[in-house]
């Protein structure tokens, strides 16, 4: 058998030194990451075969011929969860060896060769022949739904997903209710079929692409300007899988956490907890590392109000799977209830009342193996939707009430993609000044706070910093305009602007406490270029 696919990765598996960082990091030995045995399969059943230095041995056995494609390969093939947790740990190569993409082009290769697993066999037929890889009705897809506007002109359009129409409801209820209550004009596809996520992750992808082919041109047909989904799966599926398939720029796509965070951020929606409760986050794999989406989710949870979020021993990155992704679930359910049982522990030692996610296949499976834990699993969006609160007006008063210094860090806090470049423990200080004459001759500022880079993400802290990295200094002015910037692209691009090109009234300024190729490689140089600030890096 021929492998030409698998073989394009073969320089990647020759950079493989077999260190196991993929296996047995833990997070005291590697660069103070939040590690802790990467592998969720290969924690279950031990065998390094399982783990992404036992899996590039056995593909270049594969590409050298010495090995046999029989029932254990196609069985070996079809346990491995793409979750790329092996990836973040992997320093061989930048970015780590790419195990996910090399296991799902054996399995698309192995699936033209006419090798498969029955369980994912049935997938693909059903999705043939019911349009949904649970074999239910088609036609009763969206009977749950009535009366949310189907295939109306709209500029958004809520992608439901095979598992929230027929497994998990309360999640697809709870996101139609979310848009409404926001006032979002939104419709759902008349037509919409399975994404073909689990037909992309486990081989089947010529079925996958022909399904692809269809939702794109439904989307065309109704106009839509943004698509939002509230499955973790069909967003990576649309935002990568598809991507060669359609012109992706003209419309926007987004997870449910990310369209959710702008509407708080332009005050159009708040949430508050009917009462006091601890809350911890499972980043599902598909919206975090292969989305990278994690800040959202946790600022939402951050801003309810009565809401203590506390975070699991793996997080963000280093996030150990669920255990139901690529087709293990159904493939191999007592595997994948064995990973969630031991992601269930993680969350049991945070002592949470709730588990919250973002993914109906990982509620799924935290439900299945919640037994006796007494911990409460809900998606964001239900539990979000039990927080909403119409008090908007009450949220705008208290916002005014916060000092201009006070706004600025609160907006700092909510974006920490800001920093996101930066080392763990960089310090950077926030001060306001009335003239640049003030600052120039060290006068108190009128208000001033820091920012601290942590492994999690951030901290804003109030007052000045005992040994900061860099010190800048804002007009109010320049303050006001920065915090109503929409996103951190155009926040970096009024503060390069404000820099270069200051005024009397809207002007930046900043004293470096380290030399400028120190700071370039504790991570400043990104966010100095995309401000405009540095233009040769190499110059340093």
């Amino acid at each position: 058998m021929n492998f030409d696919g698998l073989a394009d990765y073969l320089q990647q598996m020759e950079k493989c030194g077999r260190c196991a960082d993929c296996t047995y990091s833990v997070k005291i030995s590697t660069a103070k990451k939040h590690i802790s045995l990467p592998c969720p399969i290969r924690n279950v059943l031990g065998f390094e075969t399982y783990s992404a230095r036992g899996r590039i041995i056995i593909l270049k056995k594969l590409l050298e011929g010495e090995l046999e494609i029989d029932e254990n390969i196609v069985q070996w093939a079809g346990l491995c969860l793409t979750c790329a947790s092996c990836k973040e740990t992997c320093l061989a190569i930048e970015g780590g060896i790419d195990v996910p993409a090399m296991m799902e082009c054996l399995r698309r290769e192995l699936v033209e060769a006419g090798y498969y697993l029955d369980a994912h066999a049935s997938i693909e037929k059903n999705v043939l022949e019911k349009f949904n890889p649970y074999g239910e009705d088609h036609e009763r897809r969206f009977e749950f739904l009535n009366p949310t506007p189907i295939g109306e002109k709209a500029d958004v359009v809520y992608f439901v997903g095979c598992t929230s129409s027929y497994r998990r409801q309360e999640i697809a209820k709870a996101t139609v209710d979310l848009l409404n209550k926001a006032g979002v004009d939104f419709t759902v596809l008349e037509d919409e079929r399975c994404c073909g996520s689990t037909l992309f992750r486990t081989g089947f992808v010529k079925t996958a692409r022909e399904f692809a082919k269809h939702n794109i041109n439904q989307i065309s047909e109704v106009g839509a300007k943004t698509v939002v989904f509230s499955c973790a799966g069909c967003y990576r599926t649309f935002a990568q899988d598809y991507a060669l398939l359609w012109n992706g720029g003209k419309v926007k796509l987004m997870h449910i956490v990310e369209f959710l965070k702008r509407l708080r951020d332009q005050n159009k929606i708040s949430f508050a907890s009917p009462q006091r409760v601890r809350v911890t986050y499972h980043d599902p794999c598909h919206l975090g590392r292969h989305m990278n989406v994690f800040e959202d989710p946790r600022s939402l949870l951050k801003s309810t109000a009565n809401v203590e979020l506390v975070e699991m021993e793996t997080n963000r990155r280093y996030a150990h799977c669920c255990g139901a992704g690529s087709g293990v679930k159904k493939a191999f359910p007592d595997i994948a209830l064995q990973i969630s049982k031991q992601r269930l522990k993680e969350a049991a030692e945070t002592q949470a009342e709730i588990l919250v996610s973002a993914c109906p296949f990982c509620k799924t499976n935290l439900v299945d193996g919640a037994d006796g834990l007494g911990i409460k699993i809900m998606d964001i969006t239900e539990f979000l939707a039990n927080s909403y609160t119409e008090e908007s007006t009450i949220m705008e008063e208290l916002e005014r009430e916060l000092t201009l210094g006070q706004r600025f860090a609160k907006y700092l806090d909510n974006h920490p993609k800001i920093f996101a470049d930066l080392v763990p423990d960089s310090v950077v200080d926030f001060s306001l000044f009335d003239t640049l004459e003030n600052f120039e001759d060290e006068k108190p500022p009128l208000e001033v706070f820091h920012v601290v880079r942590t492994e999690d993400g951030i901290t804003v802290q109030e007052g000045k910093a005992n040994a900061a990295d860099v010190e800048i200094a804002f007009s109010p002015k320049a303050v006001e305009n920065l915090i109503s910037s929409n996103d951190e692209k155009q926040y970096a691009k009024r503060f390069g602007k404000f820099y270069n090109e200051p005024t009397e009234e809207t002007w930046i300024d900043f004293l470096l406490n380290k030399s400028t190729r120190v700071l370039i490689k504790m991570g400043y140089g990104k966010f100095a270029r995309e401000a405009g600030i540095l233009e040769d890096e190499d110059a340093y």
